[in-house]
């Protein structure tokens, strides 16, 4: 589940700041903590996934920081496993780790048709909470951080700004046909800046191996994801036309941070 599906918006209008970069994404293929802990003790997170919590960087209004929960550990999620789970890797469980090696392959490999509908990585970095991802925050041109697809619909429907928003990413998705796991209204976002907004997916990115698959069967999987993905779209607009009450995760917004 993404951070995102709990998102928590920003009422203030932060300057823009450079980011903390613990790694050049582009540089190397080895993966190190950076030397500089970021504290984050005592702050709120803007939003909390299934195994991560997000916070805005102290430093920098555009950057975010995932950190696992405290019972999400990568030991503690193979501890959880059986015989054969736990003869892996703590880096096969470490969704941090996983995450930005999958950015970072997209960024390399795709084209800019692609690459806009995704997040920057900084590469990961050590907190007073524990290593964390350290990636854009994805504003609106308000400054406000953006909306879930899942909580947009349930506010507004499908209208034309994110119709022609899902059009132009299933379009760019389906050209470039990249790895991903599936594509889930609460792991998106719709940026919205002036007249123009732009889908971002923020989580369930796979893992970065995936890219070497052949066109051909890659291009099969994402027709099968965004045939699913239109799927899950239409439950929450049927659930929402129904009067029921929307999933849990898009109550939780505090606006005063």
């Amino acid at each position: 589940m993404s951070c995102y599906s709990e998102r928590l918006s920003d009422n203030r209008r932060q300057a823009r700041a450079l980011p903390t970069a613990a790694i050049d994404p582009h540089r190397s293929d080895r993966v190190a903590l950076s030397k500089s802990i970021v504290h984050i003790q005592g702050l709120v997170p803007f939003s909390k996934g299934g195994n991560r919590l997000c916070f805005v960087h102290p430093d920098s209004a555009d950057t975010c920081l995932k950190v696992d929960q405290a019972n999400r550990t990568p030991a503690m999620k193979r501890q959880r496993k059986g015989i054969l789970g736990r003869l892996r890797s703590l880096q096969h469980y470490d969704e941090n780790l996983q995450e930005y090696r999958a950015l970072r392959t997209l960024h390399r490999h795709y084209p800019e048709s692609l690459t806009r509908h995704l997040p920057r990585t900084f590469g990961l970095v050590e907190t007073d909470q524990g290593p964390a991802h350290s990636m854009e925050l994805i504003r609106d041109g308000d400054g406000l951080i953006s909306e879930t697809l899942e909580r947009y619909l349930w506010a507004n429907g499908m209208d034309e700004l994110l119709a022609q928003a899902l059009a132009e990413f299933k379009a760019d998705w389906l050209q470039s046909s990249p790895p991903s796991r599936d594509l889930l209204p609460h792991n998106l976002l719709l940026q919205k800046q002036g007249d123009k907004s732009t889908v971002v997916l923020v989580d369930g990115y796979g893992r970065h191996g995936g890219w070497r698959l052949p066109y051909v069967l890659r291009r099969r999987r994402v027709l099968d994801k965004l045939r699913k993905f239109d799927e899950r779209i239409n439950i929450v607009l049927q659930r929402k036309h129904a009067g029921e009450n929307p999933k849990e995760r898009i109550r939780h917004l505090q606006r005063d941070q």
